[in-house]
């Protein structure tokens, strides 16, 4: 009844496949090869075999005849004699071209996935030496794929409203069949009638006048014959007048069970679609008020979709403060660039690989670097649809072995900023990336493969002073542990990570904030996905009686004043009916012990651990 919007499923974009994954196809492709020719030739030499052992068993059975009969046998065994030998023949020249055949038969296996070898070799090489080239295209931003999600969830809520409901059905015209049962029934009713009305006339007319008139048959015959047709019609438009009637209220009723289906359906689809626009619609409204944890969320998944060169998540961390963004971006290492291929032979049957030489390898390799680091540059900046940033910091990251105590580190290995203005005047299509970084006074090695640490131009500073290093807690406690007995800023910081690991799923984060034990906020979270996702602020509450209704009433001021979309509170207690009829109908969640243990054992395993009030209050009394 209702046509599906096109514009559905999740608006994150997806991370690209990465370069590795191009080569290790390459080589999967290469080694199938490899196999199937393998397989192949094997079952050839087995049916060749078969072969031989099946003219061994035919001629061992004529042996006998070629004794007997010293070679001159008679005409079957003679006809079996030569189809064997000309098997052998076969068998012969099979096993003589076994390997030209089998070297076709690769031949035809390379020529089949020639196209997808050099396709996948040709996008590695186009990506490593034209990278800033590819990745250019790739800003989409998240602000700008939640608006047309926003206009098209607008325009569904309004093609909805523009359906109309089925039409009520017209009441039919009744109108009598005249059909071969209808003359059948007049033919019957009209004989007596003919012959009643002929004697009524006849009696008439000689009482009248004394005989009976010549064309009395011709007066009979009329009046029988309109009677008849006329009593007959008038039953059978009574009977088509019932028919239609009963058919009529059938229609009717058809008709309003379709009109209430199609209201119901009408008042679903329109709720549902209402509740997604009102869920992006919070988002959209944090990111135009340039809200910290939501600007840096966007950009973190738009970065996602630049292209990679390995299997590692480039994207260490993004920070948004003071109309300024610092990314930590995670480099490939040179090795990743030497094992990738950039050419590929194929002759005679044989499939060879080509890299980049030692000379070539620097100097693509600092290109490359330089790429990615503008490349990441012109996303954020592309990204930023409300020009709530300034500047950008782009701090180009290596792993590396600090040699002198044998321990992997992280080091800074380029750093290059700008400002707004400045990137405005950039032609990325035309661009030399070293010669723009040089000028915009980038910091960096000579030779970034050296891996020569770098003081970075501005670093990462979490600026949200409530928000605090969280700890472990999950792993550490005992077994048996009474959740109500725990310390406060433990059974925080176990909610921290509760929620840490339910919103990871999603890609989102959780963080802590800084012990307070005022009744605030203990943990904030942010799920990045722009339908169920936004702002969520947790509150744990390590009770052993009742929550008050007080509490709920106070985390909602805090929800709004937060611009959150969810609050959630948990406790190890529960809540009294005051508190959960505050809650319906809001954006809150109220999650009691029963709830913390169970998603504590799902989440995070925890299977031995209790709650017990009673326990916990005769602790407190002790103490």
């Amino acid at each position: 009844m209702f046509m599906s919007s096109p514009l559905h499923g999740s608006m994150s974009v997806s991370s690209s496949s990465s370069l590795v994954n191009s080569r290790d196809s390459i080589l999967k492709l290469i080694l199938q090869i490899d196999k199937d020719v393998e397989e192949h030739g094997r079952k050839e030499l087995q049916d060749i075999n078969l072969g031989y052992k099946s003219t061994e068993i035919r001629m061992s059975k004529l042996d006998k005849w070629i004794k007997f009969t010293n070679g001159n046998l008679p005409p079957n065994q003679q006809t079996e004699y030569d189809q064997i030998q000309g098997m052998r023949a076969y068998l012969d020249d099979r096993l003589k071209n076994f390997d030209k055949e089998l070297a076709e038969y690769r031949e035809g296996q390379i020529d089949f996935h020639e196209t997808d070898i050099e396709f996948e070799v040709e996008n590695i090489k186009n990506t490593l030496t034209e990278y800033l080239g590819k990745a250019t295209p790739l800003a989409i931003t998240q602000y700008n794929l939640m608006l047309k999600r926003e206009a098209g969830w607008r325009s569904r809520i309004k093609a909805i409203d523009n359906t109309s409901a089925p039409e009520k059905p017209i009441k039919p015209n009744a109108k009598p069949k005249i059909g071969c049962l209808f003359l059948l029934c007049w033919l019957i009713a009209f004989i007596p009638l003919f012959f009643v009305v002929s004697i009524l006339v006849a009696g008439v007319a000689v009482v009248l006048f004394g005989d009976s008139p010549p064309n009395l048959l011709i007066f009979a015959v009329v009046i029988a014959g309109f009677s008849s047709w006329k009593l007959l019609r008038k039953m059978a438009i009574h009977d088509a007048e019932k028919k239609a009637a009963i058919s009529y209220e059938k229609a009717i009723r058809n008709w309003e069970i379709e009109v209430k289906e199609y209201n119901a359906e009408k008042g679903k689809l329109r709720e549902e679609t209402v509740e997604k626009l009102k869920s992006v619609q919070p988002l959209l409204e944090l990111y135009r008020k340039r809200d910290v944890t939501v600007v840096e969320e966007f950009i973190t998944v738009a970065l996602k979709d630049l292209p990679k060169i390995n299997h590692n998540n480039p994207i260490i961390s993004v920070s948004f403060s003071n109309s300024s963004v610092i990314v930590d971006y995670l480099l490939p290492d040179i090795d990743d660039i030497r094992e990738l291929p950039i050419d590929v032979a194929i002759k005679r049957g044989n499939i060879s690989l080509s890299y980049f030489k030692d000379s070539q390898l620097s100097k693509v390799y600092n290109k490359l670097v330089y790429d990615i680091i503008l490349a990441v540059m012109n996303c954020v900046f592309n990204h930023d649809e409300v020009e709530a940033i300034e500047s950008v910091t782009v701090n180009g990251i290596l792993d590396t072995v600090d040699k002198s105590v044998g321990k992997p580190i992280r080091i800074c290995a380029c750093s290059l900023q700008m400002n707004r203005e400045e990137f405005k005047e950039l032609n990325l299509e035309l661009i030399d990336s070293y010669e723009c970084f040089r000028r915009f006074k980038g910091i960096a090695a000579a030779n970034i493969a050296d891996k020569v640490a770098i003081n970075p131009i501005q670093k990462i500073q979490d600026k949200d002073t409530r928000f605090v290093e969280g700890y472990s807690v999950a792993s550490e406690l005992q077994r048996g542990t009474n959740l109500a007995t725990m310390p406060w800023q433990d059974f925080e910081n176990l909610i921290r990570e509760l929620f840490e690991k339910l919103f990871s799923k999603h890609g989102g984060s959780c963080k802590v904030t800084r012990a307070s034990r005022d009744g605030g906020v203990d943990a904030v979270a942010f799920n990045p996905d722009p339908i169920s996702g936004g702002k969520f602020i947790i509150q744990a509450k390590r009770y052993t009686n009742l929550v008050s209704p007080s509490a709920v009433r106070d985390l909602y001021g805090t929800l709004q004043h937060e611009g959150a979309n969810k609050a959630i509170l948990v406790t190890t207690s529960d809540y009294g009916g005051d508190s959960y009829s505050f809650a319906k109908d809001k954006p809150i969640q109220l999650l009691n012990g029963s709830h913390l243990l169970h998603y504590l054992k799902e989440e995070l395993g925890m299977t031995d651990v209790y709650i017990n009030l009673d326990e916990a209050k005769k602790l407190n009394k002790e103490n």
